[in-house]
Protein backbone atom coordinates (compact mmCIF):
# COMPACT_ATOMS: atom_id res chain seq x y z
CA UNK A 1 0.00 0.00 0.00
CA UNK A 2 0.93 3.19 -0.95
CA UNK A 3 2.08 5.57 2.76
CA UNK A 4 1.07 8.58 1.36
CA UNK A 5 -2.26 7.46 0.11
CA UNK A 6 -5.38 8.69 2.80
CA UNK A 7 -3.28 10.69 5.50
CA UNK A 8 -3.43 14.63 6.14
CA UNK A 9 -0.55 16.03 5.04
CA UNK A 10 2.43 16.98 7.27
CA UNK A 11 5.16 18.82 7.39
CA UNK A 12 7.02 16.07 5.64
CA UNK A 13 4.31 16.04 2.89
CA UNK A 14 6.08 18.62 0.23
CA UNK A 15 3.64 20.52 -1.61
CA UNK A 16 3.09 19.47 -5.25
CA UNK A 17 1.60 20.84 -7.84
CA UNK A 18 -0.34 18.85 -10.49
CA UNK A 19 -0.74 21.55 -13.84
CA UNK A 20 -4.08 20.73 -16.14
CA UNK A 21 -3.40 22.40 -19.21
CA UNK A 22 -6.81 22.38 -21.08
CA UNK A 23 -7.65 23.82 -24.80
CA UNK A 24 -10.79 23.16 -27.12
CA UNK A 25 -11.32 19.93 -25.32
CA UNK A 26 -14.68 20.12 -23.94
CA UNK A 27 -15.52 15.97 -25.12
CA UNK A 28 -12.68 15.13 -22.19
CA UNK A 29 -12.44 18.31 -20.13
CA UNK A 30 -14.99 17.62 -17.21
CA UNK A 31 -13.21 13.41 -16.84
CA UNK A 32 -9.76 14.79 -17.01
CA UNK A 33 -10.60 17.60 -14.09
CA UNK A 34 -13.12 15.32 -12.01
CA UNK A 35 -9.46 12.64 -11.89
CA UNK A 36 -7.15 15.59 -11.17
CA UNK A 37 -9.65 16.89 -7.97
CA UNK A 38 -10.04 13.14 -7.20
CA UNK A 39 -5.99 12.68 -6.51
CA UNK A 40 -5.59 11.07 -2.77
CA UNK A 41 -2.11 12.69 -2.40
CA UNK A 42 -2.56 14.98 1.09
CA UNK A 43 -0.64 18.39 0.07
CA UNK A 44 -1.96 19.32 -3.83
CA UNK A 45 -2.14 22.43 -5.44
CA UNK A 46 -3.40 22.02 -9.00
CA UNK A 47 -3.57 24.52 -11.73
CA UNK A 48 -5.67 24.55 -14.38
CA UNK A 49 -4.35 26.48 -17.19
CA UNK A 50 -7.08 27.09 -20.22
CA UNK A 51 -5.29 28.56 -23.44
CA UNK A 52 -8.39 30.61 -24.79
CA UNK A 53 -10.53 28.31 -25.55
CA UNK A 54 -13.16 28.49 -28.03
CA UNK A 55 -15.47 25.82 -27.14
CA UNK A 56 -17.30 25.59 -23.93
CA UNK A 57 -14.08 24.30 -22.20
CA UNK A 58 -13.63 27.17 -19.47
CA UNK A 59 -17.36 27.09 -18.31
CA UNK A 60 -17.24 23.13 -18.34
CA UNK A 61 -14.33 23.19 -16.07
CA UNK A 62 -15.61 26.31 -13.79
CA UNK A 63 -18.69 24.34 -13.20
CA UNK A 64 -17.20 21.18 -12.29
CA UNK A 65 -14.65 22.71 -9.92
CA UNK A 66 -17.97 24.36 -8.21
CA UNK A 67 -20.10 21.39 -7.77
CA UNK A 68 -17.17 18.81 -6.71
CA UNK A 69 -15.93 18.99 -3.48
CA UNK A 70 -12.04 19.20 -3.10
CA UNK A 71 -9.20 19.35 -0.08
CA UNK A 72 -6.73 20.86 -2.65
CA UNK A 73 -6.13 23.73 -3.61
CA UNK A 74 -7.55 24.92 -6.67
CA UNK A 75 -6.19 27.72 -9.27
CA UNK A 76 -8.24 28.37 -12.58
CA UNK A 77 -6.81 30.80 -15.06
CA UNK A 78 -7.32 31.29 -18.96
CA UNK A 79 -4.32 32.88 -20.78
CA UNK A 80 -4.29 36.26 -22.11
CA UNK A 81 -4.73 35.06 -25.58
CA UNK A 82 -4.15 31.81 -26.81
CA UNK A 83 0.02 30.97 -26.66
CA UNK A 84 0.60 27.11 -27.77
CA UNK A 85 1.48 24.11 -25.40
CA UNK A 86 4.56 25.86 -24.37
CA UNK A 87 2.52 29.23 -23.58
CA UNK A 88 0.16 27.69 -21.78
CA UNK A 89 2.72 25.45 -19.64
CA UNK A 90 5.01 28.66 -18.98
CA UNK A 91 1.69 30.49 -17.79
CA UNK A 92 0.49 27.68 -15.51
CA UNK A 93 3.95 27.25 -14.14
CA UNK A 94 4.27 30.77 -13.01
CA UNK A 95 0.93 30.11 -10.70
CA UNK A 96 2.74 26.88 -9.34
CA UNK A 97 3.81 26.58 -5.97
CA UNK A 98 4.79 23.26 -5.09
CA UNK A 99 8.28 21.69 -4.78
CA UNK A 100 7.44 19.14 -7.44
CA UNK A 101 4.96 19.68 -10.59
CA UNK A 102 3.08 16.95 -12.45
CA UNK A 103 2.20 17.87 -15.90
CA UNK A 104 -1.31 16.39 -17.59
CA UNK A 105 -3.87 17.49 -20.37
CA UNK A 106 -7.02 18.27 -20.49
CA UNK A 107 -7.42 14.84 -22.03
CA UNK A 108 -5.85 12.92 -19.52
CA UNK A 109 -7.67 10.73 -16.98
CA UNK A 110 -5.46 10.44 -14.45
CA UNK A 111 -5.78 7.36 -11.66
CA UNK A 112 -6.36 8.98 -8.38
CA UNK A 113 -3.28 7.78 -6.77
CA UNK A 114 -0.73 9.14 -9.86
CA UNK A 115 0.94 12.05 -8.27
CA UNK A 116 1.11 9.64 -4.92
CA UNK A 117 2.74 7.14 -6.69
CA UNK A 118 5.27 10.35 -8.55
CA UNK A 119 5.86 11.41 -5.37
CA UNK A 120 7.17 7.95 -4.11
CA UNK A 121 9.60 7.53 -7.24
CA UNK A 122 10.36 10.94 -6.94
CA UNK A 123 11.67 10.97 -3.16
CA UNK A 124 13.18 7.69 -3.93
CA UNK A 125 15.52 9.15 -6.84
CA UNK A 126 16.37 11.82 -4.40
CA UNK A 127 14.21 14.89 -5.47
CA UNK A 128 16.62 15.16 -8.50
CA UNK A 129 13.74 16.56 -10.91
CA UNK A 130 11.33 19.37 -10.50
CA UNK A 131 8.59 18.45 -13.18
CA UNK A 132 7.43 14.70 -14.13
CA UNK A 133 4.99 14.19 -17.20
CA UNK A 134 3.80 10.43 -17.54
Amino acid sequence: MNPLVGVAPTSSDPLVTLIVLTYNQAAFVEAAVAAALAQTYPNLQIVISDDCSTDATPGLVRALVAKLKTRHEVVITTTPRNLGVGGNLSHAIGLARGELLIMSAGDDISNPERVSTLVVEWERAGRVCGLFSS
